[in-house]
């Protein structure tokens, strides 16, 4: 993979992004940011060699054209599982490293609490919504901006008026 601007380069860099966000590598953690691109790079070298040999046995099996031989489709099939390898060994060691492990760690973490935290607003009714089933604050005769203090009973020295 020589050149960045074409197909291979979109891939490498959406899937570079990715794998950067999926474990919280930052842009200007460089060394990190090295191995999630050399990663990058294997990954789009194992796709193109699965689609070449997909290409081959496809070319071979609909028998239009000159097929490719035996041998070369075995050479191809070598040559996807080689980059598989790669591709997987790399990927492994990338996240076996221990600040990697740190990061994910803090990122599920932070990811946990995102979700509680919209949950609990999900189901805290907001004052002057429009919903009609959340709970009324005051009647409008009451004057008054609302809130809790209006569904708090009242004081003990209220009730003994007459």
């Amino acid at each position: 993979m020589a050149r960045l601007n074409g197909p291979q380069g979109y891939a490498y860099r959406a899937y570079g992004g990715s794998l950067a966000q999926e474990l919280g590598i930052g842009k200007a953690d460089f060394a990190l940011m090295a191995e999630v691109g050399r990663v990058a790079r294997l990954w789009v070298e194992y796709s193109e060699a699965a689609k070449v040999l997909d290409a081959a046995r496809r070319q071979r099996e609909s028998r239009k054209g000159k097929p490719p031989s035996m041998a070369q489709v075995d050479r191809l099939a070598h040559r996807a599982h080689v980059a598989s390898q790669a591709y997987a060994e790399a990927l492994a060691a990338l996240k076996a490293d221990d600040t990697v492990k740190a990061r994910v760690a803090k990122l599920r973490v932070a990811e946990t609490m995102a979700a509680a935290r919209a949950r609990a607003q999900a189901t805290r009714p907001h004052r002057g919504s429009s919903n009609p089933s959340a709970l009324p604050s005051r009647r409008p005769d009451e004057g008054g901006s609302g809130g809790t203090e209006a569904l708090d009973p009242p004081d003990a020295s209220e009730r003994s008026r007459p």
